[in-house]
């Protein structure tokens, strides 16, 4: 972009001459040993990270070898195409691995954003924590959903933080349930925000595990569930990835929390049905024993629940 600082452009100029791996005898600039030729303003994302804004227009070609490849897919209705972690650029030809070794599994650190000021600005400012308190040791993708974030807004989060991240179109994320219609008292008496918010929660509890980027490649897929305005309050020095491997673990959870009465109308009647109908008792397992508390012998739920505004998931179990 012409009206980038100068110093932005000669980071991303020293970047590609040395991914290409161009010699340049004469030039009004300098490359130096870290690919920098004048102190940069702002943090400048490298040129591998610039590249999860790239997204190449559909074409019959494209998507077999994407197929063929597994290192993306692409997606009709929105004319595009996009790569999965860590495949960058043009047909997803470029890997962008970061410093993470080489692991018998796939472990991605995951969120779904509007394109709304306020929202990406909160999103923005807890990156840079979820660098230094975690990612910098590990260096796992941040898989960034979304239903129309610009490249401003992309380019904007790109340079908030260290993290490696993938942006990926969600095309039909707000179609709704067949019982409803755009016309529908129900549809009509909702916000725009309470609308988008049910469309996350529809998709998050379905939907997001068939999505392909979780599909790809031989190995276990496993999802850190971060909500966008969800941070680290301190120092994780473990892998907790590694230890759901390792422990052939399924799911994780930070806390639990009660839910409001009005959000879970009916679910503990059915929830209660389909148990007895699969002669599940309510003491059967520790988890259940917990969610109960006292309950458990009598039937009673107070509404406790745990909390999913930062959870652990293994893919194949919940899709």
């Amino acid at each position: 972009r012409i009206d980038n600082p100068l110093a932005s452009r000669t980071v991303l100029l020293c970047a590609a001459l040395e991914l290409l791996d161009v010699k340049v005898r004469h030039a009004n600039f300098i490359c130096n040993a870290d690919g920098m030729g004048v102190p940069p303003s702002v943090r400048m994302p490298s040129l591998f990270h610039m590249m999860a804004t790239v997204v190449e227009p559909h074409t019959p070609n494209l998507a077999a070898l994407l197929r063929g490849t597994g290192r993306g897919h692409c997606i009709d209705q929105a004319d595009l195409c996009e790569c999965f972690p860590p495949w960058r650029g043009t047909s997803c030809a470029f890997v962008d691995a970061g410093s993470a070794p080489l692991r018998p599994y796939a472990g991605h650190i995951v969120t779904i954003i509007p394109d709304k000021p306020k929202y990406l600005q909160e999103f923005a400012s807890n990156l840079p924590l979820l660098w230094e308190r975690f990612n910098a040791r590990f260096d796992y993708p941040v898989v960034v959903f979304h239903d129309g974030l610009s490249r401003e807004s992309q380019r904007f989060l790109l340079q908030a933080s260290e993290n490696r991240l993938w942006f990926f179109f969600l095309a039909d994320l707000e179609v709704l349930p067949g019982d409803l219609s755009l016309d529908s008292a129900k549809v009509q008496k909702a916000t725009v925000k309470s609308l988008g918010y049910r469309a996350q929660a529809r998709w998050k509890a379905g939907p997001m595990f068939r999505h392909p980027v979780f599909s790809a490649g031989q190995v276990p897929n496993y999802i850190w569930w971060h909500d966008y305005d969800s941070y680290l309050p301190g120092h994780i020095l473990q892998d907790p990835f590694l230890e759901m491997h390792a422990t052939d673990m399924v799911f994780g959870w930070t806390h639990w929390g009660v839910d409001a009465k009005a959000a879970s109308q009916g679910f503990w009647e059915h929830a209660r049905v389909y148990m007895h109908s699969r002669g599940v008792p309510l003491d059967r397992t520790p988890l259940l024993r917990e969610a109960l508390g006292s309950g458990a012998q009598t039937g009673a739920w107070d509404g406790l629940v745990i909390m999913n505004d930062s959870e652990l998931l293994r893919v194949d179990w919940f899709s």
